[in-house]
């Protein structure tokens, strides 16, 4: 493991492990089973039961969290300074030496059963599920990093073993506000370090024909949307120009999905794009759900929208709010230290540079509209739209998408 320290003033202490690897590493037929592995990691190590660790944590005051995501699973602890060294060890003692108890593994998959039966209570998970496999195929990223039932059932105590020895040799990063003798500073680090901002190429097809199509038929009184395609990492030039494309049609009631969805027409229930930190191919996707009476109005607008980003050039006016509304947003999502030190930990897991927002924020006043359109144009024209509701629905929605493309 390699231990670094972040020079940063807090009455909070925060140490947090990026492991290389999270539901990327999942087996084919065990999906689920590294979200499965990381809630058991928590829950007991050397010399301390699921109930006397949670009892010592909570003596302190302190949190232990995990979290599993595509790229790698995301551990910290927390606690205010003056109880930190206390608590500060468990963290690596869980790493190194967990219980992995086998009542507790039993405790962790019906966990994981019961989160994977609420989440499809929500129609617009099976949706967004449908885009990935869309999208991605057979990539990682096809998959829910929670897994399948019908993976959870093929997971057995000896695979979990067998799943952490192979954790073991995944790298492993801690960075903590915390200083202890033999940490490096990330300032001191990284700042010999060259980070290639193109770490893939991503040749993107200008094909129109090429689009995908899913829908899943369901009684509800709405009709979900999810239209997108798969982009370029996180640490490529044109994520810059997708976070200000983004910040134009979703941040705030002044963005474009705003106004047209909801201040002038009242279409939508919920409207947003998701483009979230990916080590590469990160999707970039307009949700939305509508009401079954306005369906086909919210999807004719959407399809006009897509039109105009990929094929109009963004207003100076337009342009200069989105920069405005993406340098606060990056801004805001680093005001807590549990924030920064995840945030950090993270780019440094996935090779990228630990002060990639402070660079995005010195770059953003240098992009145009030209450059936005290019990258709309670049990943954004080989389209999957995946809907979920009745039936009927859905097979008007199909025939328009058909007709069209």
């Amino acid at each position: 493991m390699n231990f670094y320290y972040l020079k940063y003033k807090s009455n909070i202490n925060v140490a947090s492990i990026w492991v290389s690897g999270g539901s990327d590493k999942d087996s084919k037929h065990k999906k689920g089973i590294n979200q499965i592995l990381s809630s058991l990691l928590i829950r007991g190590c050397e010399g301390y039961d699921n109930f006397k660790l949670s009892d010592y944590i909570h003596s302190y005051g302190a949190d232990l969290n995990s979290e599993t995501l595509e790229d790698g699973i995301l551990i910290n602890i927390k606690s205010i300074n003056m109880y930190f060294k206390n608590v500060y060890p468990f963290l690596r003692l869980i790493i190194e030496k967990p219980n992995l108890s086998k009542d507790q593994f039993k405790i962790c998959i019906l966990n994981t059963t019961n989160q994977i039966k609420k989440a499809k209570e929500n129609p617009f998970n099976k949706a967004f599920d449908n885009w990935r496999k869309l999208v991605y195929k057979n990539h990682p990223y096809a998959y829910d990093s929670n897994g399948y039932i019908e993976n959870i059932n093929n997971i057995n105590y000896e695979d979990i073993l067998d799943e952490y020895n192979n954790f073991k040799k995944r790298k492993k990063i801690l960075l903590s506000n915390y200083y202890y003798k033999n940490m490096e500073n990330v300032d001191s680090f990284f700042s010999n370090k060259l980070f290639c901002k193109n770490l893939i190429s991503e040749k993107k097809s200008s094909n129109f024909y090429e689009r995908g199509f899913k829908a899943h038929y369901k009684d509800i009184n709405q009709v979900i949307f999810l239209i997108g395609d798969k982009t370029c990492s996180s640490n490529h030039n044109d994520f810059l120009n997708l976070k200000i494309l983004e910040s134009y049609l979703a941040f705030g009631m002044s963005s474009k999905l705003f106004r047209i969805f909801r201040e002038r027409n009242g279409l939508t229930y919920d409207v947003g794009v998701f483009n979230p930190l990916r080590k590469t191919l990160s999707p970039f996707v307009i949700y939305l759900s509508s009401s079954s009476n306005n369906f086909l109005e919210t999807f004719h607008h959407l399809l006009n929208l897509w039109d105009q980003i990929t094929s109009n050039l963004l207003s100076k006016d337009e342009i200069d709010l989105a920069k405005i509304k993406l340098n606060a947003a990056i801004s805001l999502s680093s005001q807590t230290t549990e924030e920064i030190i995840n945030r950090k930990v993270q780019l440094i897991g996935l090779n990228m540079d630990p002060k990639l927002d402070e660079k995005l924020i010195k770059r953003i006043s240098k992009i145009n509209s030209k450059e936005i359109l290019e990258t709309a144009q670049k990943y954004l024209l080989k389209l999957s739209l995946s809907i979920c509701g009745k039936e009927r629905y859905c097979n008007q929605i199909k025939k328009i998408w058909h007709d069209k493309y």
